[in-house]
């Protein structure tokens, strides 16, 4: 379990990485459509994770893990909204999970609310103990060669210029 602590709440508390990712995902077989033509809010396990790490192997991949809980986890999304919206899809990709342990029909509202235009998932305390989540947000920003090139605790709107920088000098590195 992680500790909640960006948000002064005390408690332990379960949280998930937030749903990101691109056009090249929604060919994912797991990844099926809505009807609307989003990617729908499906559970994650720690292997299928995985499993998206290596298929975006060659690309800068951006992982978010996030609560609906967190104002610092909205902020961070809005601006990954951005980013994703902006940026060479061919180049990168975000991908968000949302750890709270909860169902994807309840985090469907607040994705939609948000208008997330990145697939989002669900996952569980197996995602929370293979990449150590002790607190929400964090996010990953993995190399085009899979390592993790920076970690994010946390987002303050001073950060946003230093990751669109980062994910655009690891976009175009060959």
């Amino acid at each position: 379990m992680m500790r909640n602590e960006f948000f002064g709440m005390g408690g332990l508390r379960i949280f998930a990485l937030g749903g990101l990712l691109s056009g090249a995902l929604l060919l994912y077989p797991g990844c099926p459509l809505a009807d609307d033509g989003r990617p729908e809010i499906k559970k994650l396990s720690v292997e299928e994770l995985r499993g998206i790490v290596r298929e975006n192997k060659g690309k800068v991949l951006v992982l978010n893990f996030w609560s609906t809980l967190s104002s610092i986890s909205r902020e961070e999304m809005t601006f990954l909204n951005i980013l994703y919206g902006t940026g060479n899809n061919e180049a990168f990709e975000i991908i968000g999970v949302n750890v709270e342990g909860v169902e994807p029909d309840v985090i469907e509202p607040f994705v939609e609310m948000m208008h997330i235009k990145y697939p989002v998932f669900v996952g569980g305390n197996d995602i929370v103990e293979a990449y150590d989540l002790q607190f929400v947000p964090i996010t990953f920003i993995l190399g085009k060669d899979g390592r993790v090139r920076h970690k994010e605790i946390g987002f303050s709107e001073k950060e946003r210029p230093k990751l669109k920088k980062l994910v655009e000098r690891l976009s175009a590195e060959g």
